[in-house]
């Protein structure tokens, strides 16, 4: 059996290995003699340092210094029930001549913060009646008026704005799966099922939040900076074994951040060329062939991608013999200094990375040309990665609102994955899509600093009152409108 072919079984024994039982932290091996705090091996051996025996250091016992007010301040907020701890009948006389004592003051001895748990009450609507008397005493007929209703969020149901509101928090911020939630109502005195419960979320989703999804889609259009990514997910009903989420979110520099969930039914090149067609921008992605097919499209491909292919291509081999270390430097130079230039504006950052990250860069594609690989290692499949895409990982030097990764996207796409460890699967198409949509207002909510659940309920009360459901009508309840900022506002 040739070499290569013996290193490459090798490398993909390994990797599996570290997939089910090793670490997922992507650290740099020590190579230059500082160790690994958390290194395991530095424990097992007592430091030598060749003057135990000459001198003896004395250190002082260690003790946090220990903060003041930190109770009072974090409990400051919140509104106050007062308790009154009085002396009354024969405690309150004098021990030395039995006159009853006069109260002189009390002193706050304590402050101790009250949980009171959910509960459920009702809202009654009365709708007042009015009849014109003059009419009725003239004419002898009587007008009536009756004062206006707003709209129920869904008709001739117990899904009120708040009780959705809610069931949406659980789960999709909480992630708590419907048929958990089903114990929750009942010790509320308000028992529902579990599949009330998924019916609203499609009802709302139809008549409130698509429509809201709609122009958030529009408006991610305008941007100039996005960040896109997609993750397999499992619907029952359909076709296909692995349906997809496709993430679409802004970049760091735009004014209005939305993040978008779009459920397809696979990972087919047309379907992000179709959510994009009116994009022309700085696209971040990772390096999917189907982002690069783009057209009007920039790209701009992640460093945190590479790093993590250098990083796998370490292996088991001691990381000072790696050749991939050293692949793994330069990416870890890279973030180092560009974490310095994170305070500045695009302009002034565009200038810095000019004069101290192109020379890295530059000089990390000259090593990567000059290596000499296995082209089915580890370490070869990271080379030609670096190579193949290298237009699209300097786009970041040229453009200062764009990122040097593509980590926003996976964050965002973290958030669905973890709801899906809890929920697992989707029954139908049409609750993986509504699942992304409320995904999508709860995560843009978010993101301009509104609270998601005030923001629902919010939405879930305006909405079906509209008289039209336009665009220009619906601008009015974006997440960064003013009237929302100060009604749906987060408190931290």
């Amino acid at each position: 059996m040739a070499l290569d072919q013996i290193q490459y079984l090798q490398e993909q024994l390994f990797n599996i290995q570290r997939q089910m039982y090793g670490r997922k932290k992507e650290n740099t091996p020590s190579v230059d003699g500082q160790t690994d705090l958390f290194d395991k091996e530095s424990f097992n051996e007592p430091e030598h340092t060749g003057q135990e025996s000459q001198e003896i250091i004395k250190v002082k016992g260690f003790r946090r210094a220990k903060s003041k007010g930190k109770k009072a301040l974090s409990l400051a907020h919140l509104p106050a029930n007062h308790i009154d701890y009085r002396l009354e009948g024969e405690a309150c006389l004098c021990e030395t001549c039995g006159t009853q004592m006069t109260e002189i003051g009390s002193t706050v001895v304590r402050e101790e913060p009250l949980f009171i748990p959910a509960h459920v009450e009702k809202n009654l609507f009365h709708q007042h009646a009015y009849k014109c008397c003059a009419c009725e005493n003239e004419s002898g007929e009587t007008t009536i008026k009756k004062a206006s209703v707003p709209k129920p969020l869904i008709n001739n149901s117990l899904g009120s704005p708040t009780v959705v509101a809610h069931t949406i928090m659980e789960k999709y911020v909480k992630k708590v799966p419907a048929y958990r939630q089903e114990n929750e109502w009942k010790s509320f005195g308000f028992p529902l099922d579990r599949q009330k419960v998924i019916n609203w979320h499609l009802l709302s989703t139809d008549h409130v939040l698509a429509p809201i999804y709609k122009v958030l889609k529009q408006e991610l259009q305008k941007q100039t900076v996005l960040h896109v990514d997609e993750t397999p997910y499992r619907v029952i009903d359909a076709k296909n074994e692995s349906t997809y989420y496709w993430v679409y979110l802004s970049g760091k520099s735009e004014k209005h951040p939305i993040v978008l969930y779009q459920h397809e039914l696979s990972r087919k090149h047309e379907l992000p060329q179709e959510f994009l067609k009116d994009f022309t921008g700085y696209l971040h992605s990772d390096g999917y062939k189907a982002y690069g097919k783009l057209p009007a499209v920039q790209n701009s491909y992640c460093w945190a991608h590479v790093r993590r292919k250098f990083h796998e291509a370490i292996g088991s081999q001691p990381a000072k013999y790696s050749h991939a270390l050293v692949g793994e430097q330069y990416c870890d130079r890279l973030f180092k200094e560009e974490k310095k230039l994170a305070h500045l504006s695009p302009k002034e950052r565009e200038k810095q990375r000019d004069l101290k990250i192109k020379p890295i860069v530059r000089a990390f594609f000259s090593w990567a040309a000059d290596s000499h690989v296995l082209p089915n290692s580890k370490f070869g499949e990271a080379i030609k990665y670096a190579l193949t895409y290298k237009e699209g990982l300097c786009t970041f030097l040229r453009e200062g609102r764009v990122e040097i990764s593509n980590n926003r996207a996976e964050r965002a796409v973290k958030e669905l994955v973890i709801g899906r460890k809890n929920w697992l699967f989707s029954k139908s198409e049409k609750g993986a899509r509504s699942t992304g949509i409320i995904l999508s207002i709860v995560r843009t909510a978010l993101e301009n600093e509104l609270d998601p659940r005030k923001y629902l309920i919010y939405l879930f009360e305006k909405i079906p009152n509209l008289a039209s459901q336009t665009p220009t009508a619906l601008a009015a309840y974006l997440p960064w409108n003013p009237t929302v900022q100060a009604i749906c506002g987060a408190r931290y």
